[in-house]
């Protein structure tokens, strides 16, 4: 948890298992625990990838590590805590290329300039155990937009919220693609067959990737029920 304080300008250390300390995005606090490793396959895979996106920054000339530098300014977010900060260079390029890992699509080398990435909307979504359907816009996709179609497992109807961690990629689909998005068969080849009952619930989001850059829209969310 990041924190601000007016009587604390710098924390270190672990009190009473409250551990605190700083990174390039601020101050911050978490609990003090044993980290734990269960390394399962998808946790394997996404390390593998990070692991092949670090080696590969490492790997860049000057000249190429100097435009993510330069174009740090370029993309400032912001952080929990409303804050805008600035990510490292390393930390842009990993971003930007994870996307594009993500989606199947080549890395890039140099820094993108800034652009703007149309936000997907959903528009009707029909979901059943014999069907999941998924329609958004833009209709049809522009040449070098890439839909990332996410979904939760599901979950009880009464349940309001779903966080990131419950989202797993289902389908990538590419530039020019027309609306609707037939998801059926790559959601239960990840969740499992059967798993789409009746009066339960399921979250879905969009977003779009720039295939050329990495650059991602916002993400949208809705849940619905399953009929």
């Amino acid at each position: 948890m990041k924190f601000l304080s007016t009587l604390l300008s710098e924390a270190r250390g672990s009190i009473n298992g409250a551990t605190f300390s700083r990174n390039s995005s601020g101050a911050y606090i978490r609990s003090r625990v044993k980290p734990v490793n269960p390394n399962t396959p998808a946790q394997s895979a996404a390390r593998a990838l990070f692991a092949t996106l670090s080696a590969g920054y490492k790997s860049l000339s000057q000249s190429d590590i100097l435009t993510w530098e330069a174009a740090r300014p370029n993309f400032p977010q912001q952080d929990k805590l409303g804050q805008t900060i600035e990510l490292t260079a390393q930390q842009l390029y990993m971003k930007f290329n994870r996307n594009l890992q993500a989606t199947g699509s080549n890395v890039i080398d140099v820094a993108p300039s800034p652009a703007t990435v149309t936000t997907p909307s959903l528009g009707t979504v029909t979901v059943d155990n014999t069907q999941f359907s998924v329609a958004f816009t833009p209709d049809p996709l522009g040449a070098n937009e890439l839909l990332v179609i996410s979904a939760s497992r599901c979950v009880s109807a009464g349940v309001n919220f779903m966080g990131r961690s419950g989202m797993k990629q289902i389908l990538v689909e590419p530039g020019t693609t027309a609306s609707p998005s037939d998801i059926f068969d790559e959601y239960n080849a990840i969740y499992g067959g059967g798993t789409l009952q009746a009066g339960s619930k399921v979250f879905v989001s969009l977003k779009i990737i720039d295939r050329t850059t990495g650059i991602s829209s916002d993400t949208i969310m809705d849940n619905y029920i399953v009929a």
